[in-house]
């Protein structure tokens, strides 16, 4: 009796944990310029994350001075993939020369890919308690 008590207590545990939702804070930092807006992008999957017109959430800021924090509430436990960028042209892509971005741009967990963006595992963060702080610093 004792063995189910604690199964079922853990069940209710999982369960209560799997409706929980939470709020991601992102502080971005390294805006070097005050031109265009501020673009970022919530994903919650690696399908989600690998599209630019469709993602769980996206949110936009004026660029004012050298740092912009965004706030997502009611986020559901789980993992995401953040991309954030500077469109300092408002053109709502992130431009690119012969050597690459022009724009400053950056992404969760510190990640950078090779020739692209890095993958969703790279930059996947795990919400899993009521407030998770990220900094992003643009290069």
């Amino acid at each position: 009796m004792h063995r189910m008590t604690i199964g079922l207590m853990a069940l209710l545990a999982v369960s209560a944990q799997a409706g929980e939702m939470g709020t991601i804070t992102v502080l971005v930092t390294g805006i070097e310029s005050e031109r265009g807006t501020v673009l970022i992008q919530l994903a919650n999957s690696a399908a989600d994350y690998d599209r630019d017109d469709d993602a769980f959430r996206y949110a936009q800021a004026k660029a004012t001075g050298d740092r912009v924090t965004f706030t997502f509430e009611n986020v559901p436990y789980g993992a995401y993939a953040i991309k954030v960028f500077h469109d300092e042209n408002d053109n709502r892509k992130i431009d690119i020369g012969w050597r690459g971005p022009t724009e400053r741009y950056g992404f969760s967990n510190g990640a950078r890919g090779f020739m692209g963006p890095p993958s969703f595992s790279d930059a996947k963060v795990t919400l899993s308690v009521s407030r998770l702080p990220l900094e992003i610093d643009l290069k």
